[in-house]
This record gives C-alpha cells, structure tokens and sequence, in this order.
C-alpha cells in the first residue's frame, strides 16, 4: 500500500513539474508554501510493550496526514546548475498505534507533534523546473505531552 502512495505521488508531481518552470527563472524569490505529508512514528512498540514479557497480541503503527507550511526564500541563477533555499517553517509528526490482544483488550495511542524549526536546501538543477537536493531541518517541538489514549477497559 505505501509503495502504491509513494509512486501515485512521484507520478503527480512529476506531472506539475512543467507548470512550475517560470516560477524558477527569477534568481530572488520570496514565497509561502502549504501542503500536507504522510506521517508515521515506527518502532514505538519497543517503547511501550516489553515483547519479552507478552507475545500474543498486535501491534500496528497507522500513518495520518500532517500538514506543513514555510516561509522560504529561495536564490537560483538562470542557467545555473546549484541554487539555495532557506525558510522557517512549521510542521507536524502525528501517528495513531493501535494494540489489540487475545484477552479483548485493544488501546489506540495518538501521537501529535507540532513543530516549528528552519530548513535549507542545497538545490541542484538537472533540468528546467526540477530540482533535487540534501535538507536540513532543525526543529522545536512545541507540544512534546501531546499524547492521548483511548481504551476499551479502564
């Protein structure tokens, strides 16, 4: 099922990639950018369950759409191979686990983290209007309790 996402999203932004071409022909740009993103935090049933002491049960991790948007500004010379993106930013982790065992007994733990950090983007032009590049993000979480559980028993 994620690989399916991942490819359906790869082929729609493959698709936008020769509209957004004039938006890179200017070398100074300043601009607001939203979307959402796909969002998982995995593992966390070593945090929470100790599998040594209990074995018969299910543990799943589900992804939740999370939104983001920034504040960027973006430096590219035409005709240039590199260019810079620099921005502040706010962003989300959210995930839903959910625990179900042979005794009846099933929780669902949420998970939902909000952010706000800064990102730069070493951008690499292969082509006109399309770009790759290494990102740094550095973030501070401003909900670091934000945690909540739902049970069917007390």
């Amino acid at each position: 099922m994620q690989k399916r996402t991942f490819l359906v999203l790869g082929l729609l932004l493959s698709l936008f990639t020769g509209g957004v071409r004039a938006q890179y022909a200017s070398t100074n740009m300043l601009g607001i950018k939203a979307g959402a993103a796909l969002t998982s935090i995995h593992a966390l049933r070593n945090m929470v369950i100790d599998a040594d002491y209990y074995s018969n049960y299910i543990f799943e991790d589900k992804m939740r759409l999370s939104p983001t948007a920034s504040l960027f500004y973006s430096y590219h010379k035409d005709q240039k191979l590199f260019g810079l993106n620099i921005g502040a930013s706010y962003y989300q982790m959210c995930t839903n686990s959910e625990y179900n065992d042979i005794n009846n007994l099933s929780y669902t733990i949420g998970y939902q983290f909000h952010y706000i950090g800064i990102d730069a983007m070493l951008k690499v032009y292969p082509y006109l209007g399309l770009f790759c590049g290494p990102v740094f993000r550095a973030g501070i979480c401003l909900s670091p309790e934000n945690i909540s559980y739902d049970s069917n028993q007390d």
